[in-house]
């Protein structure tokens, strides 16, 4: 009798459970599907905060990991340097982007929502 052993729950299997997908992408959808039904796009914009931002704060904490790696503090006969520096640059790609929606939504829903207040409808 062969024992097996299972490999331990990592964070990308605790998001990809159905709860954990509701929470994150349940929002969201929520605030599209209204958006859609109400014709004003600005009640999306939430939305993409709700996504940005806990992205933006996961791949800000993974670059601090990386940091440790690139400072010299870790031994380089872990992982190839290569595999590290794409890992690098994706996780950094992923940060501008993911900060540049969190700014850009921000700053939309701050300008559309003070619009509406102003003109007393929905400008998007």
């Amino acid at each position: 009798a062969s024992s097996r052993t299972s490999p331990p729950n990592g964070l990308l299997q605790q998001l990809l459970s159905c709860p954990a997908l509701g929470v994150i992408l349940g929002p969201p959808c929520a605030m599209l599907l209204i958006a859609r039904t109400s014709n004003c796009w600005l009640l999306s914009l939430p939305g993409m905060l709700w996504l940005s931002l806990p992205l933006c704060l996961g791949t800000a904490a993974e670059i601090l990991k990386l940091w440790s790696y690139w400072d010299g503090r870790v031994q380089l006969t872990e992982d190839w340097p290569g595999l590290k520096l794409a890992q690098t640059f994706i996780i950094v790609l992923l940060f501008a982007a993911s900060l540049g929606l969190l700014f850009f939504a921000g700053a939309a829903c701050i300008s559309g929502f003070r619009k509406w207040d102003d003109e007393g409808s929905c400008p998007y």
